[in-house]
């Protein structure tokens, strides 16, 4: 989320919730301005697997901070920073996209209900329910 902008949420997660809020100061950035990195809109719960990976890797840096792995980490910074870009502007994701998930039936299904509820709670057994699957699945 940029600065400036409120984040509310609320969720009841069958496992433990691993949660990383990453930063970035345009104005500290040296990327060409025309990518509009500044005028970003706010992403979250969004599937990007390059993304994805590089947020991993900082994530275990902060987990496990050395002193050593500043340039590293720095590096890591920028190429999040360059695959927030990428996404920005439609650039296609270097790695495939995952197989599998809902089947198009389905995902009709889910979408819809989600989209009449968005103000709603939704249990992941009653999405379960109306696609005719196991909450396990979720």
């Amino acid at each position: 989320m940029p600065a400036g902008h409120e984040y509310y949420d609320c969720q009841d997660p069958h496992i433990l919730t691993r949660v990383a809020y990453f930063y970035f100061d345009p104005t500290d950035l040296a990327i060409d301005p025309e990518l509009g990195f500044a005028e970003m809109a706010p992403r979250l719960f969004f599937e990007n697997a390059a993304l994805w990976s590089t947020a991993l890797k900082l994530m275990s840096l902060v987990e496990h901070s050395l002193s050593a792995n500043r340039l590293y980490f720095e590096a890591l910074g920028a190429v999040l920073a360059h695959e927030l870009v990428r996404l920005n502007t439609g650039a296609p994701s270097s790695v495939p996209p995952v197989r599998g998930g809902l089947a198009a039936w389905q995902q009709r299904i889910a979408v819809a209900y989600i989209e009449e509820h968005l103000g709603d709670q939704i249990p992941l057994a009653q999405l379960a329910q109306l696609v005719r699957l196991s909450p396990h699945y979720f």
